[in-house]
Formats: C-alpha cells, structure tokens, sequence
C-alpha cells in the first residue's frame, strides 16, 4: 500500500439493499484489502449461513492489483462459490461511452 495511504483500497459500500454486500474496488487493491474487507463479508455469511449475494464495483480510480492480491481473489473466490447466491461486477469503464 502506498505511505501514507490509510484506507482500504476495497471499501465496503454500505448504500445497497439488504441482504447484498457491496464492495467498490479503487486505487491499488493489496492482500490486505482482502483481509480486512472481504474476508469479514464471507465469513460472516458462512457464520450466519446464508448465501452471499455480493456486488464489486472497479471504481474509475481503480489502477490495478498487487499479485498477492490476485492469488486473494482466487483462493477466496474459490472458497466462497459454494455460498454464493448471486454476484455482479460493475464498472463505469465496461459500460459504452456513447461517442
């Protein structure tokens, strides 16, 4: 992570429905991220289980992944198939432009 950076680069969106975990992906997503934000949000669904219906949003300032933290996106997105409900992934980039 950056010096001085004190936020998580995956932050937790807390304007969705219930019943949805929302994430939005920004700057330079590290193995920390995936510890502290989106690990939290599968445990908890197995702990209540409950199938986990999750929404990840790459935000225009998303710049990219540490290895580390794609191998953390792998090995949790393996380990959280069997409790996914639903999934989405949404950015402002994969949508047309109009121009």
């Amino acid at each position: 992570m950056p010096t001085g950076c004190t936020h998580e680069m995956i932050e937790r969106d807390l304007d969705v429905p219930a019943g949805v975990a929302a994430v939005r992906a920004v700057g330079i997503v590290t193995p920390q991220d995936y510890h502290d934000v989106v690990a939290p949000i599968l445990a908890a669904a197995v702990a209540e289980r409950r199938g986990l219906r999750i929404l990840c949003t790459v935000d225009e300032a998303f710049t990219g992944m540490t290895p580390g933290a794609v191998w953390d996106d792998v090995r949790l997105g393996f380990a959280a198939m069997r409790h996914l409900a639903g999934c989405a992934r949404w950015s402002p980039t994969s949508c047309g432009s109009g121009t």
